[in-house]
C-alpha cells in the first residue's frame, strides 16, 4: 500500500513550483502552433476549437488556484490545467518527451512547453473569464497558502469529517491533499481523525499557522518527489528529505523519538493516515 501512496502529487506548492518555472517560459510570449497529441485531455473543447481559440493568442499571466494551473490568454480566455496525480510540465525541449499530451510552440525562446501525464488523469478546459470564475467559487474554497484562523474556523464549523479528510476537500480550502494534510497536522499537534468541529480556537490558530508554513517549506523546496513529480526544468523537489510523518511508518518522530504510525480512516478511501501518536492529540 505504501507504494501506492507515491503518486498523490501534485499538490499546492508541486503547483505553485510549476507557475513560478512556467512564468518566464510563457508570459509575453504568442502561442504559435498547438499540438494536441491526446484529445482526451481536452474536456470542454475538441482539438480543433482549441487550436482555433489559441493559436495566436498572446499569454498574459500564469496563475495558480489551489492545485489548479490557469493560463491567461488575451482576449478574456483562459487555459485551466488539473495536473491531478501525475501531470507535469517540460520547458524547452525540441524532442517530443515521454508521456506528452500537449505541446504549446512559442513565437520566442523557448519555443516549447509540453504538458506530459503518465497516467492520462489530468484535465484542461478552455473557459471564458466568467465561466472560469463560476467553476472557481463552486469548486475550491480560500487557497491554503493564505488561510488564517478566522476563515480556517468558518469553513470548518459544521464539518463532522476527520479533520484531515476536511483540509483535503478542495470546496473547503483549495490546494491541500495527502502529503500536506499530514504534515500540517503534525506541526499543529492534532490527530488527524479528529471531527473538524471539535477544533478550538487555539488550535484552529496552530493548524492555521502549520499549515502556510509546511507550505511555505515546500514551496522553497520545489515540492515534493517520490516516484513521478518532477519540475519543469525535470529535477526532483526535495521536500521529500523534509517529511516529519508522511511515508515514514516505524520511523521516530522528529520532535519526540515516538514511533510514527499509520491507520486507515473514514472519509478516505484507500489510503493510509501517518501520525505520531505521541505528539498529535
Amino acid at each position: 500500500m505504501q507504494a501506492a501512496e507515491e503518486g498523490y502529487v501534485p499538490e499546492l506548492p508541486e503547483a505553485e513550483t510549476m507557475v513560478r518555472e512556467l512564468r518566464p517560459a510563457l508570459v509575453g510570449r504568442t502561442i504559435r502552433t498547438v499540438r494536441i497529441l491526446d484529445a482526451f485531455l481536452l474536456k470542454n473543447s475538441s482539438p480543433r476549437q482549441y487550436r482555433r481559440r489559441v493559436e495566436g493568442r498572446y499569454v498574459h499571466g500564469v496563475h495558480r488556484h489551489g492545485k489548479w494551473i490557469l493560463l491567461d490568454h488575451d482576449g478574456g480566455l483562459w487555459t485551466l490545467i488539473q495536473p491531478r496525480m501525475t501531470g507535469g510540465f517540460r520547458i524547452g525541449l525540441r524532442h517530443r518527451p515521454p508521456h506528452a499530451r500537449l505541446c504549446w510552440e512559442l513565437d520566442r525562446p523557448p519555443h516549447s512547453v509540453w504538458y506530459t501525464d503518465l497516467r492520462r488523469l489530468g484535465v484542461l478546459l478552455l473557459l471564458e473569464a466568467d465561466a472560469l470564475q463560476r467553476l472557481l467559487a463552486e469548486r475550491h474554497g480560500p487557497d491554503a497558502l493564505t488561510i488564517d484562523a478566522r476563515t480556517l474556523r468558518r469553513r470548518l464549523a459544521r464539518c463532522r469529517s476527520p479533520i484531515k479528510a476536511a483540509l483535503m476537500k478542495q470546496e473547503l480550502i483549495a490546494g491541500l491533499g495527502n502529503i500536506y494534510a499530514e504534515e500540517a497536522l503534525h506541526v499543529a499537534g492534532i490527530r488527524p481523525d479528529r471531527p473538524a468541529d471539535t477544533l478550538q480556537p487555539d488550535e484552529l490558530r496552530r493548524l492555521a499557522r502549520a499549515i502556510r508554513s509546511v507550505l511555505r517549506r515546500a514551496i522553497a523546496a520545489q515540492g515534493t518527489s517520490f516516484r513521478d513529480y518532477r519540475t519543469a526544468r525535470g529535477s526532483e523537489g526535495e521536500f521529500q528529505r523534509l517529511l516529519n510523518v508522511y511515508h515514514r511508518t516505524g520511523q521516530p518522530c522528529r520532535r519526540c523519538g515516538a514511533a510514527i504510525q499509520r491507520m486507515k480512516m473514514s472519509g478516505l478511501i484507500n489510503r493510509y493516515t501517518h501520525f505520531c501518536p505521541r505528539c498529535q492529540r
